[in-house]
């Protein structure tokens, strides 16, 4: 009967043991949030805002680390009324990745394209708007990031604009017709 006993208590202390290692092992889940507005171009003032959630338990705290989707990376940012998640990035599922500097976060380097040309297009609702990146996040009181320093907006506006072609060629009807005009007097 003793020996059953004894046989009962080390099962039940393995157990324990087992289901405490298990529950380590589960992870520490995290999610921050962030915001932020476009400073600049036809954008500016847009805000836009998201969060980002990962496993504490990946990272040691030491040096240069990076997460990815490939560890459980999950993502979701709103800007323009529109909703990307971790998917959207162009080398999803590499990317995005949160870039850890001695365990704090110092950067989440997210591109968002809608040219056929990248390995991963994703539309973009907002007209004008064909490209969305933005790489460093500053901490802010209450746990939250802040990325209004450096949200890109890459947009279809700007540039030097180029002429039409009627425009062009009432441009060289007036040169033709200056040539003559100059012709004429000598």
């Amino acid at each position: 009967m003793k020996v059953l006993f004894i046989r009962h208590v080390v099962a039940a202390v393995g157990m324990a043991v087992a289901l405490a290692m298990s529950a380590g092992s589960a992870g520490a889940i995290t999610t921050h949030t962030f915001e932020g507005t476009v400073i600049g171009g036809p954008f500016a003032g847009t805000t836009g805002s998201g969060s980002f959630t990962f496993d504490e338990t990946l990272l040691t705290g030491i040096g240069d680390e990076f997460l990815t989707p490939l560890d459980g990376v999950l993502m979701d940012f709103t800007i323009f009324g529109q909703a990307f998640d971790e998917t959207s990035d162009i080398d999803s599922p590499d990317f995005p990745e949160l870039i850890f500097e001695d365990g704090d976060i110092v950067a989440l380097d997210l591109i968002i394209d809608e040219d056929l040309g990248v390995s991963n297009p994703v539309p973009i609702d907002e007209p004008g708007v064909f490209s969305i990146s933005f790489l460093d996040l500053t901490p802010v009181v209450g746990g939250a990031f802040d990325f209004s320093t450096e949200i890109f907006i890459n947009d279809s506006f700007g540039g030097p604009p180029v002429p039409e072609p009627g425009a062009m060629a009432l441009l060289g009807i007036g040169l033709v017709g200056l040539g003559l005009a100059r012709r004429r007097r000598r």
